[in-house]
Formats: structure tokens, sequence, C-alpha cells
């Protein structure tokens, strides 16, 4: 394992660190640019975590996109002042990451990087062949990539495939390009299933899913009233008790109504959704336990 030890001071975690990353939820200064020694990366998660004073005294500052980064009060204040401007910015990510502008020089430079973005689950992560870098380093793409990724991990629904996976696409794909297509042959392979549908739906198609109904504990079963508006198929993963002991169920939904019916060994009681924050969306289920409970 890595080895983690607490200290007092923020001061204390930056001194000597070749790495900083300002991981917090606050407003407030975290971090000085006098703390910070020789070829230190600092990254900042959209918050004010290195004093902006000490912004222009880095030797390269690196945006994800700067219009965005502009629309949040915090970084706009802090152009507006005058501590930073669009003229004193090395690079955004993309440009760096395509080789349009140098990252690293010398191994004594002050880097620091700004990442910014919100969720927006209206948006398309698939953004054309040649995107331009302010679309293709969108907040889309960082946070609702993030959150499709984990929803695909949970219809997966297995770890070590999943982690062989990506480990196979890091080493196939290092120092080189890749996309969306290559990352799906490797999970195709390894899960030894085709994976076109939920790319097509989550990856390339606009949107997510909203589910409402009810799933419903009576009479020796559990019954399953489901609409789901957009085209997407999602698993419902369903638990509960009856006289086979525990029991575990994932049934698919597929877009519009879907009336599903389980057979229990007894009344199921227990009844309980599980999972379901893990797959992107909007969900309004309830759970009625009947008389079972």
């Amino acid at each position: 394992g890595i080895p983690v030890r607490a200290v007092d001071t923020p001061e204390q975690v930056a001194r000597g660190a070749d790495l900083v990353i300002g991981g917090t939820t606050s407003s407030d200064v975290i971090c000085r640019e006098e703390w910070l020694g020789p070829g230190t990366t600092f990254i900042s998660l959209a918050r004010r975590e290195l004093d902006p004073v000490d912004w222009a005294r880095m030797d390269k500052v690196v945006v994800d996109n700067w219009m965005l980064n502009m629309r949040q009060p915090i970084f706009r204040e802090a152009i507006e002042q005058g501590l930073f401007s669009h003229d004193q910015l090395h690079a955004e990510i993309a440009d760096v990451v395509t080789g349009a502008k140098p990252g690293r020089e010398r191994a004594d430079e002050y880097f620091r990087t700004q990442r910014n973005g919100a969720l927006h689950p209206s948006g398309r992560l698939w953004r054309g062949d040649d995107p331009e870098s302010g679309d293709a380093y969108s907040g889309v793409i960082y946070s609702k990539g993030a959150v499709v990724l984990d929803t695909l991990r949970h219809f997966l629904a297995d770890d070590e495939v999943w982690w062989q996976s990506l480990r196979d696409f890091n080493l196939t794909h290092r120092y080189g390009n890749a996309s969306t297509e290559d990352f799906q042959k490797i999970l195709d392979e390894n899960s030894g299933r085709s994976w076109e549908r939920f790319f097509t739906e989550w990856f390339y198609g606009k949107g997510a899913p909203a589910t409402s109904g009810t799933v419903a504990a009576s009479d020796g079963a559990v019954s399953i009233t489901v609409e789901v508006e957009g085209e997407f198929h999602l698993p419902l993963d369903l638990a509960w008790s009856d006289g086979s002991g525990e029991v575990a169920r994932r049934v698919w939904l597929e877009p519009g109504t879907n009336e599903l019916t389980l057979k229990c060994d007894g009344e199921p009681r227990d009844l309980r959704l599980e999972h379901l924050a893990r797959v992107l969306g909007k969900h309004k289920i309830e759970v009625e336990t009947g008389s079972g409970e």
C-alpha cells in the first residue's frame, strides 16, 4: 500500500512535495507559492486553493478550458482584479495533450493546472471527429464522462474484468492516441460480450434516462411497473428475503413501459432497490413492501 501521514497544516503538506492537489470544498486560500519547491506541480480543482496573487509567479499555468473557468465567480474575480490574465496563460490542457504546446520543459519549473466543470447530463460525450479544444475538454467530458464510466462499470458487474480492461487499454495505447472504439473493443474481448448498445446509448447518444414507477411485494411475487424516459436500457437490481433465503435479482428495463413479475418462494420480505444511484439519470421508483414485510 501507499503510506499516508496526517499533518497539522496545509503548509506541512505542500513543503517538499513534488505534486500538490488542492482537492478541497473550501473557497479559502490553502496554499501559497512560497511553500512550493522548484519543480512542483500544483493542481487546483476549481477553487481558490492556491493564492491568486501567486498564479502569475508560476512558470506555466494550464487550464482545462479558459471560458469554462471564467464562468466560475472565484476564477473570474481573480481575472477582473488583474491578478492573472489570458495573456499569461501557457495553454489549455488539450494543447499540451496534442503537443500543440509543450508541457514541462525544465525540471525546476513551477507548474499550475486549473480544472473545472459541472455535470451537464444533457450533452453528448462524443464531440465529433475533429473537435476544437474548448469542445473536446468541456464540462460534459469531464463530469458526465466520469459518471458514465462508473455506470458502465456497474452494468458490467465484474470488477476483475473492469480493472483488467483499464490496464490493457493503458498498456496497449500508452504513448499514443486511442479512441472510444479502442476501449470498447478491449472491453468486448475481456468480458466476452458486446457493449455496442451501451456505447450507442450512453456515449454517442444525448441526455440521460429518467425512471418512475413502483416495485411491489405481494402474493408471493415481486411486481415491477417502471417507465423509462429516453432511449436507454438499464439494469434494476432488487433484493429480498423469502422461503429460499436471501435473493438478489437483476432485471433489465427497456425504453417505455416495463411491467414484470418475479415469482418468489413464499412471501417476499425486506424488498429493496440496490445500486440505482450508480446509474446516471433521474430516478423516482418507490418500493411497496406490502403484507409480506
